[in-house]
C-alpha cells in the first residue's frame, strides 16, 4: 500500500490583527479550534500578494515568527456578491492514521 500524498492542506484559524488607518494589516497572534493562542513574535518583510485580475479571490501571504520558528500565515480575501469575507489559513500536513505506516498485512 502506497503511503498518502504530503501535500500540505489548509487549516482555517481565528487570527487577531491590527487594522491600521492606512490600510495595513498585522497579524498579532493564531488562535487554534481547540483554544492554544500563539503570539506572533515578528512579521518578517512586507506580505506577498498572488492577485490574479478578474478574479474575486486575493490572497496574501505572511511570513511570521513564532518563538524561533519562521511560517506562512495566508489572509484569504474574497468578493462576493454578498460582500467581501477575509479568511486566515495556514497550512499543514495532513492527519496520519497508524494504520497508514508500515507493510499492510493480510490484504
Amino acid at each position: 500500500m502506497p503511503l498518502p500524498d504530503l501535500h500540505t492542506t489548509r487549516r482555517y484559524v481565528d487570527v487577531i490583527a491590527r487594522w491600521r488607518e492606512d490600510g495595513a494589516i498585522t497579524p498579532l497572534s493564531i488562535c487554534w479550534p481547540d483554544g492554544r493562542t500563539f503570539q506572533i513574535e515578528k512579521v518578517i518583510g512586507q506580505p506577498i500578494s498572488n492577485s490574479f485580475p478578474g478574479r474575486g479571490v486575493r490572497t496574501l501571504r505572511y511570513t511570521i515568527q513564532i518563538g524561533s520558528h519562521k511560517t506562512h500565515l495566508y489572509l484569504e480575501q474574497e468578493a462576493t456578491e454578498k460582500g467581501n469575507t477575509d479568511r486566515w489559513y495556514v497550512e499543514i500536513l495532513p492527519y496520519h492514521a497508524p494504520w497508514y505506516f508500515g507493510r499492510r498485512r493480510g490484504y
